[in-house]
Protein backbone atom coordinates (compact mmCIF):
# COMPACT_ATOMS: atom_id res chain seq x y z
CA UNK A 1 0.00 0.00 0.00
CA UNK A 2 1.48 3.27 -0.99
CA UNK A 3 1.65 6.31 0.84
CA UNK A 4 -0.47 8.09 -1.47
CA UNK A 5 -3.62 5.30 -1.80
CA UNK A 6 -7.01 5.85 -0.44
CA UNK A 7 -6.56 3.64 2.25
CA UNK A 8 -3.73 5.78 3.85
CA UNK A 9 -6.41 8.20 3.86
CA UNK A 10 -9.67 6.40 4.86
CA UNK A 11 -7.78 4.88 7.97
CA UNK A 12 -8.46 8.17 9.49
CA UNK A 13 -12.29 8.59 8.83
CA UNK A 14 -14.18 8.61 12.25
CA UNK A 15 -16.38 5.71 10.64
CA UNK A 16 -14.78 3.14 11.69
CA UNK A 17 -16.19 -0.21 9.53
CA UNK A 18 -14.88 -4.09 9.26
CA UNK A 19 -13.25 -2.85 5.50
CA UNK A 20 -11.53 -0.68 7.50
CA UNK A 21 -10.09 -2.76 10.27
CA UNK A 22 -9.07 -5.09 7.24
CA UNK A 23 -7.54 -3.34 4.94
CA UNK A 24 -4.57 -5.07 3.39
CA UNK A 25 -3.68 -7.09 6.36
CA UNK A 26 -6.68 -10.04 7.10
CA UNK A 27 -7.54 -7.95 10.09
CA UNK A 28 -10.99 -9.08 9.97
CA UNK A 29 -12.07 -12.38 12.53
CA UNK A 30 -11.47 -15.82 11.62
CA UNK A 31 -14.42 -17.82 10.67
CA UNK A 32 -13.02 -19.74 13.47
CA UNK A 33 -12.52 -16.38 16.02
CA UNK A 34 -15.73 -15.35 15.15
CA UNK A 35 -17.07 -18.95 16.27
CA UNK A 36 -14.95 -18.21 19.57
CA UNK A 37 -16.75 -15.06 20.03
CA UNK A 38 -20.24 -16.04 19.48
CA UNK A 39 -19.35 -19.25 22.13
CA UNK A 40 -18.72 -16.80 25.32
CA UNK A 41 -20.16 -13.64 24.55
CA UNK A 42 -23.61 -12.99 25.75
CA UNK A 43 -26.25 -11.81 22.64
CA UNK A 44 -27.34 -8.19 24.21
CA UNK A 45 -30.02 -5.40 22.11
CA UNK A 46 -29.98 -2.05 22.83
CA UNK A 47 -32.44 0.39 21.42
CA UNK A 48 -32.11 3.87 19.69
CA UNK A 49 -31.07 5.95 21.89
CA UNK A 50 -29.68 3.25 24.67
CA UNK A 51 -26.39 4.19 26.32
CA UNK A 52 -24.16 1.19 25.96
CA UNK A 53 -21.00 2.76 27.93
CA UNK A 54 -21.20 5.73 30.13
CA UNK A 55 -18.46 8.28 30.91
CA UNK A 56 -16.84 7.44 34.44
CA UNK A 57 -17.32 3.51 34.43
CA UNK A 58 -14.98 0.90 34.67
CA UNK A 59 -15.70 -1.07 31.36
CA UNK A 60 -15.97 -5.05 32.65
CA UNK A 61 -16.74 -6.50 28.96
CA UNK A 62 -16.14 -5.35 25.45
CA UNK A 63 -18.42 -5.68 22.80
CA UNK A 64 -18.76 -6.93 19.40
CA UNK A 65 -21.15 -5.16 17.05
CA UNK A 66 -22.89 -7.25 14.85
CA UNK A 67 -25.96 -5.39 13.65
CA UNK A 68 -26.33 -1.15 14.13
CA UNK A 69 -24.21 1.72 15.06
CA UNK A 70 -22.41 3.03 18.09
CA UNK A 71 -21.46 6.28 18.45
CA UNK A 72 -18.20 7.73 20.58
CA UNK A 73 -18.67 10.51 22.29
CA UNK A 74 -16.35 12.76 24.48
CA UNK A 75 -17.96 15.08 26.64
CA UNK A 76 -16.98 18.79 27.58
CA UNK A 77 -17.14 21.13 30.45
CA UNK A 78 -19.63 22.84 28.96
CA UNK A 79 -22.05 20.08 28.36
CA UNK A 80 -21.05 19.50 25.03
CA UNK A 81 -20.54 16.17 23.23
CA UNK A 82 -18.05 15.83 20.37
CA UNK A 83 -18.66 12.57 18.08
CA UNK A 84 -15.22 11.22 17.96
CA UNK A 85 -15.71 7.51 16.49
CA UNK A 86 -18.82 5.72 14.74
CA UNK A 87 -18.63 2.01 15.58
CA UNK A 88 -20.15 -0.45 12.71
CA UNK A 89 -21.03 -3.89 12.07
CA UNK A 90 -18.05 -6.74 12.58
CA UNK A 91 -16.06 -4.07 15.02
CA UNK A 92 -15.75 -4.28 18.50
CA UNK A 93 -15.79 -1.08 21.15
CA UNK A 94 -14.84 -0.52 24.56
CA UNK A 95 -11.56 -3.25 24.19
CA UNK A 96 -9.29 -0.59 25.47
CA UNK A 97 -10.89 0.21 28.76
CA UNK A 98 -11.31 -3.66 29.13
CA UNK A 99 -7.42 -3.94 28.65
CA UNK A 100 -6.21 -0.56 30.87
CA UNK A 101 -8.49 -0.97 33.22
CA UNK A 102 -9.58 2.42 34.32
CA UNK A 103 -12.33 4.49 33.78
CA UNK A 104 -13.28 5.74 30.42
CA UNK A 105 -13.64 9.08 29.34
CA UNK A 106 -16.42 8.25 26.70
CA UNK A 107 -19.84 7.49 26.02
CA UNK A 108 -21.15 4.85 23.87
CA UNK A 109 -24.85 5.61 22.21
CA UNK A 110 -26.39 3.45 19.85
CA UNK A 111 -27.97 5.44 17.12
CA UNK A 112 -29.60 2.79 15.45
CA UNK A 113 -30.75 -0.38 16.77
CA UNK A 114 -27.70 -2.56 18.01
CA UNK A 115 -26.85 -6.24 18.46
CA UNK A 116 -24.03 -7.44 19.70
CA UNK A 117 -22.17 -9.74 21.73
CA UNK A 118 -20.22 -8.93 25.43
CA UNK A 119 -17.33 -10.88 26.26
CA UNK A 120 -16.62 -10.47 29.81
CA UNK A 121 -13.50 -10.58 32.11
CA UNK A 122 -13.89 -14.03 32.73
CA UNK A 123 -12.92 -14.82 29.34
CA UNK A 124 -9.90 -12.55 28.64
CA UNK A 125 -7.15 -15.18 28.85
CA UNK A 126 -9.07 -16.49 26.09
CA UNK A 127 -9.51 -14.21 24.31
CA UNK A 128 -5.55 -12.92 24.21
CA UNK A 129 -4.52 -16.61 23.33
CA UNK A 130 -5.73 -16.88 20.10
CA UNK A 131 -2.89 -15.26 17.97
CA UNK A 132 -6.20 -14.26 15.35
CA UNK A 133 -7.82 -12.74 17.84
CA UNK A 134 -5.57 -10.97 19.63
CA UNK A 135 -3.90 -9.71 16.49
CA UNK A 136 -7.48 -8.47 15.01
CA UNK A 137 -8.07 -6.63 18.77
CA UNK A 138 -4.17 -5.30 18.35
CA UNK A 139 -5.38 -3.73 14.95
CA UNK A 140 -8.40 -2.16 16.59
CA UNK A 141 -6.93 -0.26 19.05
CA UNK A 142 -4.12 0.64 17.19
CA UNK A 143 -6.54 2.13 14.48
CA UNK A 144 -8.44 3.93 16.40
CA UNK A 145 -5.11 5.91 18.21
CA UNK A 146 -4.53 6.84 14.42
CA UNK A 147 -8.22 8.09 14.05
CA UNK A 148 -7.63 9.91 17.02
CA UNK A 149 -4.17 11.34 16.20
CA UNK A 150 -5.22 13.06 13.34
CA UNK A 151 -8.16 14.64 14.78
CA UNK A 152 -6.00 15.97 17.17
CA UNK A 153 -3.95 17.10 14.68
CA UNK A 154 -6.97 18.78 13.10
CA UNK A 155 -7.54 20.78 16.30
CA UNK A 156 -3.88 21.88 16.33
CA UNK A 157 -2.91 22.28 12.75
CA UNK A 158 -5.60 22.17 10.51
CA UNK A 159 -7.96 25.28 9.31
CA UNK A 160 -11.34 24.91 9.08
CA UNK A 161 -12.15 24.39 5.31
CA UNK A 162 -8.86 21.52 5.71
CA UNK A 163 -10.69 19.95 8.55
CA UNK A 164 -14.40 19.80 6.85
CA UNK A 165 -12.21 18.78 3.70
CA UNK A 166 -10.91 15.88 5.55
CA UNK A 167 -14.18 14.53 7.24
CA UNK A 168 -15.70 14.49 4.07
CA UNK A 169 -13.13 12.92 1.73
CA UNK A 170 -13.26 10.63 4.61
CA UNK A 171 -16.83 10.31 5.13
CA UNK A 172 -18.13 10.38 1.54
CA UNK A 173 -15.57 7.97 0.02
CA UNK A 174 -15.70 4.67 1.84
CA UNK A 175 -18.33 2.53 0.31
CA UNK A 176 -19.26 1.03 3.84
CA UNK A 177 -19.48 4.30 5.22
CA UNK A 178 -23.29 4.68 6.44
CA UNK A 179 -22.74 8.55 5.37
CA UNK A 180 -21.77 7.78 1.62
CA UNK A 181 -24.37 5.32 1.04
CA UNK A 182 -27.01 7.61 2.86
CA UNK A 183 -28.55 5.57 5.01
CA UNK A 184 -27.30 8.39 7.62
CA UNK A 185 -27.79 11.89 6.03
CA UNK A 186 -24.51 14.15 6.89
CA UNK A 187 -26.24 17.32 8.30
CA UNK A 188 -24.38 20.66 8.85
CA UNK A 189 -25.01 19.62 12.55
CA UNK A 190 -23.86 15.96 12.77
CA UNK A 191 -20.22 17.72 10.61
CA UNK A 192 -19.79 20.26 13.09
CA UNK A 193 -20.10 18.17 16.16
CA UNK A 194 -17.38 16.16 14.51
CA UNK A 195 -15.07 19.08 13.58
CA UNK A 196 -15.53 20.82 16.93
CA UNK A 197 -16.76 24.03 14.91
CA UNK A 198 -20.18 26.22 15.03
CA UNK A 199 -22.82 24.97 12.60
CA UNK A 200 -22.86 28.44 11.07
CA UNK A 201 -19.27 27.78 10.23
CA UNK A 202 -19.64 24.37 8.29
CA UNK A 203 -22.33 26.09 6.34
CA UNK A 204 -19.86 28.40 5.18
CA UNK A 205 -17.42 26.14 4.54
CA UNK A 206 -20.06 23.86 2.52
CA UNK A 207 -21.05 26.85 0.40
CA UNK A 208 -17.42 27.93 -0.20
CA UNK A 209 -16.71 24.00 -1.79
CA UNK A 210 -19.72 24.02 -3.60
CA UNK A 211 -18.74 27.97 -5.13
CA UNK A 212 -15.55 25.93 -6.12
CA UNK A 213 -16.92 23.03 -7.38
CA UNK A 214 -15.67 20.36 -5.32
CA UNK A 215 -18.71 19.21 -4.17
CA UNK A 216 -23.01 19.62 -4.52
CA UNK A 217 -25.97 19.39 -2.92
CA UNK A 218 -28.56 17.03 -4.08
CA UNK A 219 -32.01 18.31 -3.43
CA UNK A 220 -32.45 15.92 -0.96
CA UNK A 221 -29.65 17.97 1.34
CA UNK A 222 -27.23 14.94 0.38
CA UNK A 223 -23.41 16.16 -0.09
CA UNK A 224 -21.76 14.36 -2.90
CA UNK A 225 -18.47 15.14 -3.94
CA UNK A 226 -17.48 16.77 -7.65
CA UNK A 227 -13.60 16.60 -7.44
CA UNK A 228 -11.88 14.06 -5.09
CA UNK A 229 -8.61 14.80 -5.31
CA UNK A 230 -8.74 18.44 -5.25
CA UNK A 231 -10.83 17.79 -1.74
CA UNK A 232 -7.87 15.16 -0.71
CA UNK A 233 -5.48 17.98 -1.41
CA UNK A 234 -7.16 20.40 0.56
CA UNK A 235 -7.79 17.95 3.32
CA UNK A 236 -4.56 16.08 3.34
CA UNK A 237 -2.31 18.87 1.83
CA UNK A 238 -0.71 15.74 -0.10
Amino acid sequence: MNSNSAEVFLSTSPMFTSRLLGMDTGGTLSPEDLAFIEGIGKARHYKKGSLVLRIGNCVKEFFLVRKGIARITMLGRNGVEKPVLYVGPGCFFGEEGFFHGQPVIYNALAIKDMEVLAIDKHNSRDVISRPGLALVLIRSISLKSRILAHQVEDFAFRNTVEKVCRLLYCLLTDPESSFSNSQMKLTHQELADIAGVHRVTITNTISHLRRDRIIRILSDGEIVIEDRERLRMIGFGE
